[in-house]
């Protein structure tokens, strides 16, 4: 083969994208960690390595830039299979030269490799963890028919080694270090999670996919620590012939820079709908400084009346880009949060009938308006997509200086013939506006907007209007409105669509039961707001 320069094999290997990712199998019983399914990127980069040794010096990092550990099948179907990490103890009995031990899952392949390639660790810059399961989800029926099979000892070893290594170790409780040992000497994925955290020093992006109501025992625990000071150091003296424990500096208990995801930019942690994390819970991993977009899937936050939280210790000036999806927080804790925050330019909020309205009405109230006056000077992008929401408030944008994208519900916009009009609420630099779930109500504020092009148009830099129309407003009267509209926007040069709004927007699809299903209701309202704590809004005005 020809010798080329590296800067030529530079260019050729970059053109293969999404290194070290496998493929999203559509039936989760069938994929597994043991599986080899990996994608052609991936398999491409393996071959290059394989040409020469300096191909495989340009190929090899990229090949660890990012690590997809595929979807864990639950604890209780991998009891159902022949090459299970789990033995029945009555055959471990009878048969004791029935496999000693299990094959590695690719996890633990790939932690093997970054604990004797230090220099592969460094590479490592976007995790993404799918359906991170514990045995502790395993109902302890099964644990007692069940015995997990440990790992080879020359990988536990490995494992427990890089543990000790890790430079935070020293400031866990003595009892979690012993557990975390030992869950690693038995393979529990949640230890091995935690353990793959303290091992990447300059990752950049992590997917997190719980199932179970928290991020994880030990990633919970470990993420902790990013909190906690330094354990404070002390002398022994004596003085009287009595021994006394006295603090070694004065200064000790300043918080110190994180040894874990230092350099960490962006967090997603999607929750499982049956088991949803709590917001409260992500607090730790969203006070690292470096931290400048965060994404929260399904997740809960309820707050009760003066219940303290623990938003205070998010930095203010940090978060950059915030996107909740289907995520079910109450109004008390929504305002709390989003208070916290003073430099956010993307706020995106969609819960799409997260509540569902038959049972309880989440609320907006002034303070949800004051928490989004803290960002007013930095907010570029703003979605709102809460159609559940009772509207107490009209959503004042007109100080958002820097707002150019609004995406919006109607009902947070305007009311049915109260003023002030859409013209009087928008400012003046945004460029599209986005409307959803339109009634007949919004003609008269639209012709109005139009009205402000006549002469000096107030709006300069507006191009784009699009407006959502909900099925059973799909009439031919509101349709020929709103194409006389259309015909209007035209000319004054302004991009008006009308598009009907998302089949799929509304309570029951999100929580997968038909209207009317028992069982939809009954999942709606695990960790909904209260009736109790509803009514005490009321009086708290």
């Amino acid at each position: 083969m020809a010798h080329l320069p590296n800067e030529i094999w530079f260019q050729v290997v970059g053109y293969i994208n999404s290194p070290n990712t496998t493929s999203e199998c559509d039936d989760p019983e069938v994929c597994c960690d043991d599986n080899d399914c990996s994608n052609t990127a991936q398999q491409d980069l393996i071959n290059l390595c394989l040409v020469s040794e300096q191909i495989r010096a340009i190929a090899q990092p990229l090949l660890y830039s990012g690590f997809v550990k595929p979807k864990t099948v639950s604890a209780q179907f991998r009891l159902l299979k022949p090459d299970s990490e789990w033995l029945h103890k009555y055959y471990q009995r009878d048969q004791r030269s029935f496999r000693a031990a299990r094959k590695e899952t690719r996890l633990e392949r790939f932690l093997r490799t970054l604990i004797s390639r230090p220099d592969l660790a460094v590479e490592v810059k976007d995790l993404r963890l799918n359906k991170i399961y514990e045995a502790s989800l395993l109902p302890s029926c099964l644990r007692q028919l069940y015995q997990k099979l440990p790992l080879p000892s020359t990988t536990s070893s490995m494992f427990v080694d890089a543990l000790k290594r890790y430079r935070g170790f020293d400031r866990l409780d003595i009892s979690f270090r012993r557990s975390w040992e030992k869950s690693l000497q038995d393979g529990e994925e949640g230890a091995e999670i935690a353990l793959l955290l303290t091992l990447v020093p300059t990752v950049l992006e992590v997917h997190l996919e719980p199932d179970q109501p928290s991020v994880g025992y030990f990633v919970q625990t470990l993420c902790n620590t990013i909190l906690d000071p330094i354990p404070q150091p002390y002398v022994l003296k004596t003085a009287c012939g009595m021994l006394s424990k006295e603090p070694a500096e004065s200064h000790s208990l300043i918080r110190q820079p994180t040894p874990i995801l230092s350099f960490l930019t962006t967090l997603t942690v999607k929750s499982p709908a049956m088991f949803p994390v709590d917001l409260r819970s992500c607090v730790s991993l969203l006070s690292l400084p470096t931290l400048t977009a965060f994404t929260g899937e399904f997740l809960v936050g309820n707050l009760f009346h003066n219940e303290p939280t623990q938003f205070s210790e998010i930095p203010s000036n940090n978060l950059r880009h915030l996107q909740l999806e289907h995520c079910k927080i109450g109004w008390r804790g929504l305002e709390a949060f989003l208070g916290t925050f003073k430099a956010l330019q993307t706020l995106e909020i969609d819960t799409s009938f997260a509540f569902n309205p038959e049972h309880e009405i989440p609320i907006v109230r002034a303070g949800f308006l004051n928490a989004l006056q803290g960002m007013s000077g930095t907010l570029a992008r703003l979605v709102l997509m809460m159609p559940e929401y009772a509207n107490e408030v009209f959503l004042d944008l007109r100080t958002f200086a820097k707002l150019r994208y609004l995406e919006i519900d109607l009902d947070l916009l305007t009311h049915d013939g109260d003023p002030p009009y859409l013209h009087e609420l928008l400012p003046p630099g945004i460029q599209s506006l986005i409307i959803r779930r339109i009634v007949f109500h919004i003609l008269p504020h639209l012709n109005t907007l139009l009205s402000t092009f006549k002469d000096v148009p107030e709006f300069c830099d507006l191009s784009v209007v699009k407006v959502y129309t909900m099925e059973e407003e799909d009439s031919c009267e509101l349709q020929e409105d709103l194409f006389l509209i259309s015909e209007r926007a035209g000319l004054y040069h302004l991009d008006f669509n009308v598009e009907e709004e998302p089949v799929e927007n509304s309570w029951w699809w999100w929580w997968g039961s038909p209207p009317g299903s028992d069982v939809g209701s009954e999942v709606v309202s695990n960790g909904a707001v209260s009736d109790d704590d509803q009514d005490s809004d009321d009086d708290d005005e």
